[in-house]
């Protein structure tokens, strides 16, 4: 007897090639819990289609056979399925097979995750904390205009003044070392257009922050050319000045 929770039940006309237990489906999970594999088995014999003559004489349509993608399946070793491999069975029986999650993860736990798994993989010379430690800085942090300005500063507190300020994430915790915010910028283009805003409005005493170094050559260079603009802008005031003050 067929069961409609577990077999598959062919019942659209036109299927008298397919025989009433035509092939079975095996679905396992790898050793990691999370790979799955699938298998077919014929339990029909591919014996072609088309009309035969019967024992009382009359005609009836052979067995259709079963076939993924095009080739028949092998009666003893079966076929093994992977995403987007077409069965058929019979000749007009045709279905696709498709992947989908049990359980439908949720937004806040792939976010959640994700952090966790950058946590594990961060190398930890590649990350400075900061934790705000007086009013003072606190204050110079309040004041800066963009981003190299935040990340050279938090620097600076750090005792880190030389290590270039070529950070592509800043993350801001509160007093309890919970995660508040999370600010990512992969190019210079975009740290200079990121509102500084979203960041500094949950820095205050006591609060840490954390920068994500990189060492990508393609935001490394403009960080660079950027300071040295920096200087020269700096340089040129402190002469204008000089000449002024005598």
């Amino acid at each position: 007897r067929l069961d409609e929770n577990i077999d598959l039940v062919l019942n659209s006309p036109g299927i008298c090639d397919v025989s009433r237990v035509h092939a079975c489906i095996k679905v396992w999970s790898g050793v990691d819990g999370q790979t799955w594999f699938v298998q077919v088995y014929t339990q029909a014999p591919t014996l072609g289609s088309g009309l035969c003559p019967t024992m009382d004489g009359g005609r009836s349509r052979t067995n259709g056979g079963t076939f993924v993608d095009g080739k028949p399946v092998d009666e003893l070793s079966g076929e093994r399925l992977k995403a987007g491999c077409v069965l058929r069975f019979g000749v007009n029986e045709l279905w696709v097979l498709d992947n989908a999650p049990l359980h439908q993860r949720s937004r806040a736990a792939q976010i959640a995750a994700r952090h966790v798994e950058l946590n594990a993989n961060t190398n930890p010379s590649f990350v400075r904390d900061l934790k705000v430690p007086s009013f003072s800085c606190d204050a110079a942090l309040h004041r800066c205009q963009d981003w190299i300005s935040i990340v050279r500063v938090v620097l600076e507190a750090c005792n880190e003044p030389d290590e270039p300020p070529c950070v592509d994430c800043i993350e801001v915790s509160d007093e309890a070392g919970r995660l508040t915010s999370r600010h990512e910028a992969q190019t210079v283009e975009e740290q200079q257009a990121y509102p500084v805003e979203r960041i500094l409005c949950d820095v205050r005493l006591g609060t840490t922050i954390r920068l994500h170094l990189s060492s990508d050559p393609l935001l490394l260079a403009p960080v660079l050319q950027q300071l040295a603009d920096i200087k020269q802008k700096v340089d040129a005031l402190y002469r204008s000045r000089a000449m002024v003050l005598g």
